[in-house]
């Protein structure tokens, strides 16, 4: 008889991953080692997946879905958050949350903080050093107050001896603000950070003051506080583009905030403001379009609108002079001194929604361009450990580690930095190394007596996939294929149906799937509307 203290089963393999996440999928690449793993959440799951060996190790802790997933500069820390989902029947807004920080190489926790926030949280990230964490929580409504959608963003020491099971400061996000998505810290400085939203971008400040006494002796410290400052958008106020991620520039005060249109917002801080020692004050000091909305767009999908070539992540990278070598110009810089030549000594990475990465150097001149990959809107870009060096000068080019990128369309694609120099189209596309599902799974049912199992998802996506050897058999595209039929009707003479009425929401979730006995054909229900059979063999 089975122990019931034992799980009656366990996970042995995870297909998919969360791909629509921000920051979903992590290169663990490191000059000294596991030079072919990966890391991403799946549900609950966060898996470390090895694509040479195509093995994975599951990190389990997490009881509701992760949210947000980070890992140190050096690759040996990772740090997950999630969802804190309530129980059925529990009336309280959230469940028992976790912040987790893994040993990479262990595979092992090392820290576990339950119930970092009331409701969850949306976004985690290390600081530069990875001695601290900063969490954003998802939106709660105040238990004393009543107000809801409150946000906290709060910075844990995760690393110290004591006192990492409690932030060592916390803050509420203003509340004209709006709701923030995604946190990171400066590279230089693990006291400041920012916070992103589509509506406004915050700086923040954990405050030198030592945290404030309980009320007796015996209670732990109070959190510290952060101060914040919210800068006016300038020029970006007057467009509708919303904004999407922020990071920092490695020298300076400067940082970079993306937009669904294209662009690239520029804060600068005021030297009045430096000589005051108000370093969270920013204002915005350009607006630079990157990309013309128009160029390189693949032809929209009938009722489709077009993929917008908007900033869906921003990556910044410090590049080193040739050879890592220091030159005159660097010595003696300091941090705000607004140097030209060591502005432009960073490489900035900027994953977009029609699929491209392109690599700008601080002024925002293209360096290089990685726009054949057609793997789908790019969601991710993590790098290998290793440094990025100048070719031939500060403006010449950047060399930079190889890469990984994820999609919404749940793709992960390998990319060795050399391949922005390749002459052919197909050679610049990058290496398939994880394919998982465009949405969520509604149906999937096991074949009779083969390893075989069939997946549905909201966006008709139809997957037969053998479980023992761990790859996709065939896929079909019901979305895909019901615009092209509808296309090739209108050639013929047939008017244009509305949209809504053929490609609306959920016009194609595969609800439910089903082998016939003989395991030849596959039933599957489409929407609301429709029950298809195929045979298995040549196409679910």
């Amino acid at each position: 008889m089975a122990d019931p203290g034992e799980p009656a089963m366990s996970a042995e393999w995870v297909f998919g991953f969360n791909c629509t996440s921000p920051e979903c999928v992590h290169s663990l690449a490191t000059e000294e080692g596991r030079t072919h793993e990966l890391m991403y959440s799946a549900a609950h799951h966060c898996v470390v997946y090895d694509f040479r060996t195509q093995r994975q190790s599951l990190l389990q802790g997490h009881t509701a879905s992760i949210t947000a997933l980070d890992v140190s500069a050096d690759k040996r820390w990772a740090a997950t958050v999630d969802a804190a989902e309530a129980s059925p029947g529990d009336a309280g807004e959230g469940g028992e949350g976790l912040l987790v920080v893994w040993d990479v190489a262990a595979r092992a926790p090392v820290r576990s903080v339950a119930q970092p926030h009331a409701a969850g949280c949306v976004a985690v990230a290390f600081s530069a050093d990875s001695s601290r964490v900063a969490t954003l929580a998802a939106p709660f409504t105040d238990p004393e107050t009543g107000a809801t959608g409150v946000q906290e963003v709060a910075v844990w020491d995760w690393a110290a001896a004591d006192g990492h099971d409690r932030p060592a400061a916390v803050a509420r996000v203003p509340s004209g603000a709006g709701l923030m998505s995604r946190v990171a810290f400066h590279p230089l400085d693990r006291a400041q950070l920012v916070t992103t939203g589509p509506e406004r971008v915050v700086f923040w400040g954990v405050d030198p003051a030592p945290p404030a006494a309980g009320p007796n002796e015996d209670a732990p410290p109070a959190p510290g506080t952060m101060s914040f400052f919210v800068p006016a958008l300038g020029r970006a106020s007057s467009t509708p583009a919303a904004l999407t991620a922020t990071a920092f520039l490695p020298w300076g005060t400067d940082a970079v905030t993306g937009t669904t249109d294209g662009r690239l917002l520029v804060w600068s801080t005021p030297a009045a403001a430096l000589a005051e020692g108000r370093v969270l004050e920013r204002t915005a000091a350009k607006l630079v379009q990157l990309v013309e909305e128009s160029e390189g767009l693949p032809p929209a999908a009938p009722g489709a609108a077009p993929e917008a070539v908007g900033v869906s992540t921003v990556r910044v990278l410090a590049v080193s002079p040739p050879g890592g070598e220091d030159d005159e110009a660097d010595k003696g810089f300091e941090p705000d001194a607004g140097s030209d030549t060591r502005a432009s000594r960073a490489a900035v990475v900027v994953g977009f929604m029609d699929g491209a990465v392109r690599v700008f150097d601080g002024a925002l001149r293209l360096l290089a361009w990685y726009e054949d990959l057609a793997a789908g809107p790019v969601t991710s870009v993590s790098f290998a450990a290793g440094e990025a060096f100048e070719q031939g000068g500060p403006t010449a080019g950047v060399d930079l580690p190889d890469f990984v990128v994820g999609t919404s369309r749940a793709l992960v694609v390998g990319v060795q930095s050399s391949l922005a120099g390749e002459l052919d189209a197909e050679a610049r596309r990058g290496t398939l190394l994880v394919q998982g599902f465009d949405s969520g799974v509604f149906g999937a049912a096991a074949h009779p007596d083969q390893p075989l199992v069939v997946t549905g998802t909201r966006e008709g996506t139809l997957s037969v996939w053998d479980v023992r050897s761990r790859e996709l058999q065939v896929v079909r595209l019901l979305r895909e294929e019901a615009e092209e039929a509808e296309e090739a009707r209108v050639r013929a003479g047939g008017e244009r149906r509305p949209p809504q009425d053929l490609f609306g929401e959920g016009a194609f979730a595969v609800t439910a799937a089903a082998w016939r006995p003989d395991g030849r054909t596959i039933a599957v229900a489409v929407g609301a509307r429709a029950v298809a059979g195929g045979g298995a063999g040549g196409g679910a």
